[in-house]
């Protein structure tokens, strides 16, 4: 079984050597703990892990509903902002009451 990391991998927003940074990821299991300009999250790496959480209704699928801050930081330049958090799916409007960033 891989190890798990005990700190994030700290990703390069700007995807200079993604490449290597994918092979880290896959190389530590299923699922790896990242960091994302200072945030923390997971990142999934197996296809039918993320199947089965990306089709869920128990897996929140609105970033905004979690980290209120990233409609700020998009705007202050912070975040890449092309990024799926900005996504919105029937799914999301639903469970958020709308889409309004």
């Amino acid at each position: 079984m891989p190890h798990q990391p005990t700190a994030p991998i700290v990703l390069d927003p700007a995807g200079a050597d993604h490449h290597a940074e994918h092979a880290l990821l896959r190389g530590s299991g299923p699922v790896a703990r990242v960091d994302v300009l200072g945030v923390t999250a997971w990142s999934v790496t197996d296809p039918g892990l993320l199947k089965e959480l990306l089709t869920s209704a128990d897996v929140s699928k609105d970033a905004r509903a979690h980290w209120p801050a990233s409609p700020r930081s998009c705007r202050a330049g912070r975040w890449p902002c092309g990024w799926g958090w900005r996504t919105c799916s029937p799914p999301t409007a639903a469970t958020t009451g709308g889409c309004g960033a």
